[in-house]
């Protein structure tokens, strides 16, 4: 009766929001905003047994279309937290539930991550996201919510009209009475999630547990194909009473010296039993060949054991990875992104007052109370004096210097423009490179991502040439791919750590050198892993971060080295891979290159002068791939 009364209540509420002209999302209530939020619940939970052959089911493409709209139109913040409504709706009756429920929550996330860059980029992210999960859980995922279901919303959502997107912000974005609720609300689904997180790691410690326990040998191993062997060949034996009744004892002390001489040699031989045993074994040669038979068996199992213990420890790598990813959203629906509606409204009124043509407007505080605001205008429009028209009322809303960074979209009719908090210090960049063949398996990345944060990465593949580059690109691009989204820096070098290890059965691995800049604070972060140190150059002398781990792709349990150092204006950062070092004194000279080095020299290209001191060091010659990265902080006047 309950749930009868509560349907009829939303479908009243629902029915006269959809009439045509009363749709207002200015004047809807609390009441009409939850009726239409529970009618979409309902509409997709309506499909539920609707499947297009055994597997596609048309319940997750709906709520996925779900999904992708409020990421278009509200962000990261908005869309994890359907996500997760619509994971709840999916998984009801579902014998998993968790699992799904995880899902829909990280592919709201990571859609709504890149909603800056349109509706592309709200594909992109969720079929990342999707993608992701597949590749992490070993092929799990997909009979849960598959790459296909993603495909097809993902098309379909190509024809949602940019005005129903709209509407949607407009009718998530909530008043000071709702956010009490839904704060509430975050902490519940936070909870949720973290049980998930926690469920996810738990079954990574249990398969290291498992590899520990299962892996382990002992004599016992080896006595069990003695037995074997004896039991093929004294059974057969017309001494067999004799040797195993009467001279138990004797025959069973007789075999175990065979053991020792079998642990020790890696072989038996007849020669390596006792004169008595020899005299006795009348089928001593085909017993000592059924041992080395069982003996290349053993070994065949013992190697399969030490392969299945990397797999499981793998495995567990990459569900603690999850654990990690679903712990980030958890904490990402409570703190990281709030979407000031009503600044938005006096911002749209300042650009209306002055005849600005802009859309998609967003304005947006993060965790550290930093506002941002990103809106599109025609490049056409874009000229100096609007720029500066434009600055000039954009430090009225901040309250003080702004900064601005343009983007030209994909038509390249139209500039994505963001305008934040002034940052503090800024960077000058140069490089240089020669490699030992035609391409240099040494790549880098220069990159300005969210947060005032700026990221200076290298990156050695193994060896040189084609495959060496390669494979150091394709780890830079998802580096900066899971930087960009919000990843921890620790976090994205043990997922490009389990990929190397994946991607095929022949021997690959790179090192990761990087560097991440708060342009606010001048805090710097260093990453390494396998790299060779990096060297600050500042006012009062060299500061050297070295790093002792192994480069990625070479073991499951991998850590970076991660140092933390305070930048002041005027400091340099140098970074290189080890084709730079010199047969006497490795890497460690360019330390005292660099003090020696006066202020022309850093000014007109600091990177080209070590790398020509490092081939003269040489003798001229260029036998492996060489890289120079040097970046200077400079503070903002």
């Amino acid at each position: 009766v309950v749930a009868v009364v509560a349907g009829a209540m939303v479908l009243e509420k629902s029915s006269k929001l959809l009439k045509k002209g009363q749709f207002s999302p200015e004047h809807m209530g609390s009441e009409e905003k939850l009726s239409i939020g529970a009618l979409t619940a309902i509409a997709v939970l309506s499909l539920k047994e609707i499947y297009i052959g055994s597997v596609f089911s048309v319940m997750n493409s709906a709520a996925s279309v779900v999904v992708l709209i409020v990421a278009a139109g509200c962000g990261a913040g908005y869309s994890t937290g359907v996500g997760v409504i619509m994971g709840l709706v999916c998984g009801i009756g579902s014998d998993d539930f968790l699992p799904i429920l995880g899902a829909f929550s990280f592919c709201g996330f990571l859609a709504g991550v890149f909603s800056r860059f349109g509706k592309s980029g709200v594909i992109a992210g969720i079929v990342l996201a999707n993608a992701t999960l597949i590749a992490y859980t070993d092929g799990a995922m997909e009979s849960m919510l598959s790459l296909y279901e993603i495909m097809v919303a993902s098309i379909l959502f190509c024809f949602v009209k940019p005005r129903i997107i709209a509407l949607t912000g407009e009718v998530i974005c909530l008043d000071q009475r709702e956010r009490a609720g839904i704060l509430k609300l975050k902490e519940q689904l936070r909870l949720r999630l973290k049980s998930v997180a926690d469920s996810f790691e738990a079954m990574a410690r249990t398969l290291e547990r498992l590899s520990e326990k299962n892996c382990e040998e002992n004599t016992a191993d080896l006595a069990t194909f003695f037995d074997m062997a004896a039991d093929k060949v004294c059974k057969k034996c017309k001494k067999s009473s004799v040797c195993w009744n009467r001279d138990f004892d004797f025959t069973y002390k007789s075999l175990f010296e065979l053991m020792q001489a079998m642990d020790e040699k890696g072989v038996v031989d007849p020669s390596d039993a006792n004169e008595d045993f020899r005299r006795r074994c009348v089928e001593l040669t085909h017993l000592v060949a059924e041992l080395n038979h069982q003996l290349d068996i053993h070994q065949v199992r013992r190697v399969w054991r030490s392969r299945l213990k990397e797999s499981r420890l793998l495995v567990g790598e990459q569900l603690s990875g999850v654990s990690g990813i679903i712990s980030g959203i958890s904490r990402e629906i409570t703190s990281d992104i709030t979407f000031e509606c009503f600044s938005e409204e006096k911002v749209r009124e300042s650009f209306e007052e002055k005849g600005i043509p802009i859309r998609e407007l967003e304005v947006i505080q993060d965790k550290n109370g930093r506002y941002r605001i990103e809106f599109g205008i025609r490049q056409s429009y874009w000229t100096e004096e609007l720029q500066k028209e434009v600055k000039n009322m954009m430090k009225g809303v901040f309250k003080g210097d702004i900064s601005m960074r343009t983007e030209t979209s994909e038509n390249e009719k139209f500039l994505k423009v963001e305008i934040f908090d002034a940052e503090k210090f800024c960077v000058e960049t140069s490089f240089a490179q020669r490699g030992a063949s035609e391409e240099s398996g040494d790549n880098y990345r220069f990159s300005h991502i969210s947060g005032g944060k700026y990221v200076i990465a290298l990156s050695d593949g193994m060896g040189t040439g084609i495959r060496a580059a390669r494979e150091s690109e394709a780890m830079l691009e998802l580096l900066d791919s899971f930087l960009r989204a919000g990843f921890d820096s620790r976090m994205a070098v043990k997922f490009i750590n389990s990929i190397m290890l994946l991607k095929s059965d022949e021997e690959a691995f790179v090192t990761i050198d990087v560097c991440i800049i708060d342009l606010y604070t001048g805090e710097a972060e260093f990453i390494k892993t396998g790299a060779e140190p990096s060297f600050i150059m500042k006012k009062n002398g060299i500061d050297t971060i070295k790093a002792a781990s192994l480069p990625v792709g070479v073991i499951a349990d991998i850590e970076a080295e991660i140092a933390s150092k305070t930048m002041s204006d005027g400091d340099v950062i140098v970074m290189i891979t080890d084709g730079i070092e010199s047969r006497e004194s490795g890497s460690m000279w360019i330390g005292d290159f660099i003090e020696k080095a006066t202020g022309d020299s850093i000014e007109t290209g600091l990177a080209h002068k070590i790398l020509s001191h490092a081939i003269e060091n040489n003798n001229g010659e260029i036998n492996d791939d060489m890289t120079v990265l040097s970046v200077r902080l400079k503070k903002v006047s």
